[in-house]
């Protein structure tokens, strides 16, 4: 047995205590009614419910945090009620509003990578992905516009006493407070402030105010969700094991560009990691010339997108109930789109 391997393999399951604060601080918001009231904000100024759903669920999607599904898919499920068949579409739109994040933040750790291992800038970086990006918002909206209906998406409104609606005023603003402190540390320290202890501080203080009890914060835990994320933590660890392998073949190997580009989306999709998947799209770079950077980039994101041992998909589908073929159903056409429209970027402007 690889003490090593399995050591890693521990050191990345602590994530999922930031996942299990996740899910208290959600069922504390939703039960308690707190996210409503900034449902009642946002819909004040937006009077469309799906223009609503849109700012609320890309909420999740500005968060350099890893694994966002976590912190998305707990707020969003905060404000949605319904039916199951309008419900399960959620876990979609969570999961496709929550990943623009990779084309475009200079503070993204894939994005990161690419610019240092490069020595490029930001700007050129978003001058080869600005169009697929583009059309990634197109697909969310078109999405949006088409798939869920304006009669289901219901927004959860507490049916508790008047008396806890007097509490839930007291205490929302120190909570909103606590959050974007919380939020605000792990952006400016994402080393120091991780998302795997600083959510269980915001966990307990939030439960603290709210008055919330030990036993009905477990309740909130869907230990199923939890469950089927450490496995798809321990499977990408030991795939990822295979990273240094696949930049071996590109330094050893001439291969054609169809096929680095094949081998690039493989490795990805195996992978299941923002980070390795960045750096072989580097390494990928390194062999073919900047030329082919909105292509590669894109290539590399697509595969991580579809990718099984992705922990966001597996997050976005469990905690809405939906199928995995419907989410596939939309990111296939996504991911087609997004390598057309590359390829049409790098052929327009980088040939």
């Amino acid at each position: 047995m690889n003490i090593e391997l399995i050591t890693t393999i521990f050191s990345k399951e602590i994530y999922l205590f930031g996942l299990i604060a996740a899910f208290v601080i959600g069922g504390i918001l939703r039960n308690d009614g707190y996210f409503a009231q900034l449902f009642l904000f946002v819909s004040s100024i937006f009077r469309n419910k799906k223009a609503v759903l849109a700012i609320i669920s890309t909420i999740g999607g500005i968060l350099p945090v890893e694994g966002r599904a976590s912190i998305s898919a707990p707020f969003l499920d905060s404000i949605i009620d319904g039916k199951h068949s309008s419900r399960s579409k959620m876990g979609i739109v969570d999961y496709i509003s929550t990943h623009h994040y990779y084309l475009w933040s200079p503070i993204e750790p894939a994005v990161v990578i690419f610019i240092t291992a490069l020595g490029i800038s930001w700007g050129m970086f978003l001058q080869a992905t600005l169009i697929p990006l583009i059309a990634y918002i197109g697909f969310f909206i078109a999405m949006l516009l088409t798939y869920v209906k304006e009669e289901e998406i219901n927004f959860h409104y507490p049916v508790s006493p008047i008396k806890d609606y007097d509490h839930t005023g007291k205490t929302f603003l120190p909570i909103v407070l606590t959050i974007i402190t919380a939020l605000g540390l792990m952006i400016y320290q994402p080393e120091i402030f991780a998302f795997w202890y600083t959510f269980p501080v915001v966990a307990i203080i939030i439960a603290l105010l709210s008055k919330t009890t030990l036993k009905e914060a477990f309740k909130f835990i869907s230990w199923k969700t939890v469950g089927v994320v450490a496995i798809i933590i321990a499977a990408g660890v030991c795939l990822q094991t295979l990273n240094s392998s696949f930049i071996e073949i590109l330094k050893s190997q001439e291969l054609t560009l169809p096929l680095l580009l094949c081998v690039g989306m493989l490795a990805a999709f195996v992978m299941g990691s923002s980070s390795k998947y960045a750096g072989l799209g580097a390494a990928i770079v390194t062999v073919t010339g900047p030329a082919l950077l909105p292509l590669i980039v894109i290539v590399e994101f697509v595969g991580y997108l579809l990718s099984p041992i992705h922990k966001c998909l597996g997050i976005s589908k469990m905690y809405f109930n939906t199928d995995i073929l419907e989410v596939y159903k939309f990111l296939v056409p996504l991911a087609i789109i997004l390598l057309m429209v590359a390829y049409v970027t790098y052929f327009v402007f980088y040939t």
